[in-house]
């Protein structure tokens, strides 16, 4: 584990070298008897050796791994050879302790906030990028036919920002709902909070950075815009941007201030939410690839056995109007995580939002408002406007496990969009 956040501002590689373990149900000790024995790896740092999941990362930096008992999950450090040994040490027709090996990978935020002003006006380039990619949409559906105009089909409710509520807010009628989040714990896992914005004053937050000599505070911006859509409340000026407003905000900061990181470090952040009890997972990040891994799925089965939802954004690595769909990236391509893409103001998919990709699991399961949504940003504490379509699934996240919590099985429906 020795590659920390130096190595991560520098390097262009996808993988790290390193693989993700996962055990079979229970084998933990067994799974790992075998390791040493193979792979010579030993005395690897676990879950128990730090209390309630708070993994200390500048101490385990030089293992060779770790293990997170909660998952049953291990990340090692292995050579291509010794990996081939232990897939091949279970004699035939008898259980392996060990399930999968798959290659560790590194994370990115879906999009980077840090991107310079443009003629020195505080408007993130990410907004100017995303309303040209929804004109150039736009145009060409007109030019098409396509539009609900020239097709003859009703006309969609176009949404919009007012002094009281987003507009999103508004679209997920979440502004006009009774429950404000109180008991609810959300995890956000992802470039960390900025621990010194107002509009977090007076909330019950835990935080934790799982990137070696790097604290919570956000140098990105991107987690505490994730923040302010799940679990902020109002602006200065009295515009409601956040759904739940009471719930307890865990701040695990799992992405470096430049915005990547290794799964090592977001399987540490799932672990220690899980050990803290947290309902809502989200997390606004991925790697670009359109395979699933046993590893994520396993992940959120034992996350819904303890009442934990796993949220993922979809990704926004398509170009819809240019007839690129992309796919489902990782971890959200799996069956047990939640994969949410997302929508204009008038509820319709984004030109950039990724449409579901052939592997079982690797479909979107839900749509929520993603473009030009309001929340908070790192830029002198001020409220900044973004068309992000990870930033999107916070509020997503947080209505659902609401809708799961409060209403009776099989109110809301599942839609595939595509």
């Amino acid at each position: 584990m020795n590659n920390g956040s130096n190595y991560l501002d520098n390097t262009t590689e996808e993988y790290t070298g390193r693989y993700i373990v996962t055990f079979q149900e229970n084998a933990v000790n067994e799974g790992m008897r075998l390791l040493n024995k193979s792979a010579d790896v030993q005395k690897l740092p676990t879950t128990s050796d730090f209390a309630n999941g708070n993994w200390n990362m500048e101490e385990v930096q030089s293992a060779k791994g770790l293990i997170y008992e909660n998952l049953g999950i291990a990340v090692i450090e292995a050579e291509e050879q010794q990996i081939m040994q232990i897939q091949s040490t279970a004699n035939p027709g008898q259980r392996s302790p060990i399930l999968a090996i798959e290659p560790e990978m590194l994370i990115h935020a879906t999009q980077e906030l840090n991107q310079p002003d443009i003629n020195n006006m505080n408007i993130p380039l990410s907004y100017i990028k995303g309303c040209r990619d929804e004109i150039d949409s736009l145009y060409n559906r007109l030019v098409s036919g396509q539009s609900n105009a020239l097709t003859g089909l009703e006309v969609q409710e176009m949404y919009n920002d007012t002094p009281q509520a987003t507009w999103g807010l508004q679209a997920t009628k979440a502004v006009n709902s009774r429950y404000s989040g109180r008991g609810i714990r959300v995890a956000v896992l992802d470039t960390g909070l900025d621990l010194t914005h107002p509009d977090f004053k007076g909330r019950q937050i835990v935080s934790k950075s799982f990137v070696p000599n790097e604290a919570v505070q956000d140098g990105d911006g991107h987690g505490t815009h994730c923040i302010g859509t799940a679990c902020g409340n109002k602006s200065n000026t009295g515009l409601r941007y956040g759904v739940a407003y009471e719930s307890e905000i865990y701040a695990g900061k799992v992405l470096s201030n430049s915005g990547k990181g290794f799964e090592a470090y977001a399987l540490a952040g799932i672990d220690w939410a899980l050990s803290n009890q947290c309902h809502i997972i989200s997390m606004s990040l991925g790697a670009t690839v359109c395979t699933t891994t046993i590893a994520y799925e396993r992940i959120g089965i034992k996350a819904l056995r303890k009442g934990c939802l796993v949220v993922a954004a979809a990704g926004n690595s398509a170009k819809r109007a240019e007839s690129h769909f992309s796919c489902v990236e990782r971890p959200a391509n799996s069956r047990t995580i939640m994969a949410v893409a997302a929508l204009n103001n008038q509820l319709e998919i984004a030109n950039f939002s990724a449409r579901s990709g052939s592997v079982t699991g690797g479909e979107v399961d839900i749509a929520a408002p993603g473009v030009a949504t309001f929340s908070l940003g790192r830029w002198m504490d001020v409220m900044v406007e973004v068309t992000e379509p990870a930033w999107l699934h916070p509020m997503c996240q947080v209505l659902q496990h609401f809708l799961l919590k409060h209403t009776t099985l099989g109110v809301m429906s599942y839609g595939k969009c595509s």
